[in-house]
């Protein structure tokens, strides 16, 4: 689950219902900001956005509550406009297969039916910040800027290029990649931008240090998926 804060905007034209599911998120450490009309969805959004480069992560919205000339799913359209980083998660007491087909294809990463209870919510919206998370790191490598985390390698020596152009290339794949080498040659370095350059590097680099572990401890556990005659 994203453990980050995340500012999250709900959208209802409910007041009760849409400060409920404000209270839930708020329970779950998220900044929330309430809209009931879409008027104030919109200029909501488009604020958040000319104030913080990464806007608002996630939009809670039921479209079928808010009519201020902007109908149904027009309204998601309008306040993704305002704010292109922001991922809908339509909660709606009208579901139908056709409302949840549209709300997926004008780009809801979820649809919900009332009553929301607050786990169902929470996995809702961890899965639509992880979304969030993901476009707004391809975006920065696109533009060719460092995330916080990642690390920067310099270095012209073609031996450098060259390890450069596999750590590349392993990261777009989801082998698995075993490095060896004295201590202090950037071994962990290297793993560290693998994990930031994979569609992995939104979520948490774990490293185990087996170094005051006994090698007969970690050996089985390393070779465990080869097979058993190979063991003998």
């Amino acid at each position: 689950m994203p453990e980050a804060v995340q500012r999250i905007l709900v959208a209802d034209g409910d007041a009760i219902v849409a400060e409920s599911m404000a209270e839930m998120i708020r329970r779950l450490g998220h900044e929330v900001a309430v809209a009931t009309d879409g008027v104030a969805a919109v200029s909501l959004s488009r604020a958040a956005r000319e104030r913080a480069d990464a806007g608002r992560a996630v939009l809670i919205i039921d479209p079928t509550t808010l009519d201020d000339g902007d109908r149904g799913l027009e309204l998601l359209s309008a306040v993704q406009r305002a704010d292109p980083g922001i991922v809908p998660v339509v909660v709606t007491g009208y579901g139908t297969i056709e409302q949840a087909v549209a709300a997926v294809r004008t780009g809801a990463a979820d649809y919900l039916v009332k009553p929301v209870d607050e786990s169902e919510l929470r996995a809702a919206i961890d899965r639509a910040i992880a979304r969030h998370l993901l476009v707004a790191d391809r975006r920065r490598r696109r533009a060719g800027v460092r995330g916080p985390g990642e690390l920067e390698i310099l270095g012209d020596d073609a031996r450098m290029q060259q390890v450069m152009e596999v750590v590349d290339a392993v990261a777009r794949s989801r082998t698995t990649v075993l490095m060896n080498g004295e201590s202090g040659t950037g071994k962990s370095m290297i793993a560290r931008a693998i994990h930031c350059r994979s569609d992995r590097g939104v979520g948490p680099f774990v490293v185990a240090d087996f170094i005051t572990v006994a090698g007969f401890m970690i050996w089985p556990e390393l070779i465990t998926w080869l097979p058993q005659t190979l063991l003998n």
